[in-house]
């Protein structure tokens, strides 16, 4: 529950955090950062509504350097997590807390950034699923997807 209750309140920040600088039209759809958490002072562009998970012209797009090492910690995390080792809520935790450092590091402007937040919420969504499962094979899903959700990564961002 009190796990929930931060989960809402990053949101709420990141709902005044996260806003398009270069534009003052009201929105009307839902805003697609609403699960991220992020520091109140940190500020990039808005993603389009209308973004999808594609490819750059056949390419891959770029991800700004400083958020590599996030990506990088994400997939350690769940390459070397062993569940006699540590509880799925920890690795939960850790891998929240790189996603925080990952989306802080955001600088992407653009297509790009659209692009990733697509893949972002995605992933997000099922960090959010293993945080909150308390049976061991949703828990197994979980891992299984955000695992899944790396591979994706790869495919459309280097």
């Amino acid at each position: 529950m009190k796990k929930s209750l931060i989960l809402s309140l990053s949101a709420l920040i990141t709902l005044s955090a996260c806003q398009k600088t270069e534009s003052t039209a009201p929105q009307t759809q839902q805003d697609p950062h609403a699960t991220h958490q992020v520091d109140s002072l940190a500020t990039h562009e808005e993603p389009s509504s209308n973004a999808a998970l594609e490819l750059n012209n056949g390419e891959k797009w770029e991800t700004n350097v400083e958020m590599l090492p996030f990506i990088q910690k994400q997939e350690q995390l769940l390459a070397e997590f062993d569940p006699g080792q540590k509880t799925y809520l920890e690795l939960s935790q850790d891998l929240v807390a790189a996603n925080d450092e990952l989306i802080k590091s955001c600088t992407m402007t653009g297509k790009s950034h659209d692009v990733l937040h697509v893949w972002l919420t995605d992933h997000m969504n099922a960090m959010q699923t293993l945080e909150k499962s308390t049976e061991e094979s949703a828990q197994q899903q979980a891992v299984a997807t955000l695992k899944s959700s790396m591979q994706t990564y790869h495919e459309y961002f280097q």
